[in-house]
Order: C-alpha cells, then sequence, then structure tokens
C-alpha cells in the first residue's frame, strides 16, 4: 500500500532528521512497542483465556509466519513451549 503523498513524504523524513540519532532510536522502539501491544491485545481480544506461554507462541507466529515453512514455524513454536514450560518447572 503506498497512499502517502510525495509532499507528506517529505515533510515525515524532514522531521525525523531533525531529529537526533538517538530520538530516533526512541522513536522506533516506541513504535515497535506500539505494534507488539496492538499484536498482543487482538490475540488475547480472539482468545481471552489463551495462557501466558500461549500468547508468546502466538505473537511469534504471527510475526515469522511469513519468513518460516508450516513446519518450521510448528517446531519453532514447539520450542518455545518447552522452554517456557520448563521454566515454569523450575518455579514450581
Amino acid at each position: 500500500m503506498h497512499d502517502t503523498s510525495e509532499e507528506m513524504q517529505k515533510w515525515q523524513l524532514a522531521f525525523f532528521m531533525s531529529k537526533t540519532p538517538l530520538e530516533r532510536l526512541n522513536m522506533a522502539i516506541e513504535q515497535c512497542n506500539s505494534v507488539k501491544e496492538i499484536v498482543k491485545n487482538t490475540i488475547i481480544s480472539e482468545n481471552p483465556l489463551i495462557s501466558t506461554i500461549e500468547l508468546k507462541v502466538k505473537i511469534f507466529e504471527r510475526y515469522y509466519k511469513n519468513d518460516f515453512t508450516t513446519e518450521q514455524l510448528a517446531d519453532i513454536s514447539a520450542s518455545i513451549r518447552a522452554y517456557y514450560e520448563k521454566q515454569t518447572d523450575f518455579t514450581h
């Protein structure tokens, strides 16, 4: 999708370039955190009873579903579950 006018793109570039590198980094981190929160809330709204471990898996799958084959995604998801289940075992 490309719906931003050329004028607005120039303004955005000028705005970002007027910031220090640290300010730009902080803005990028803020955006990433906001997107992760939106993804998390969407998953929870689809399944309000989701466990913490399964939420981590679903967030991973949402982010990386296009980067791995179905089999790879299933293997990695199983590894994530196993890792966090093991961590939970140590706390009990």
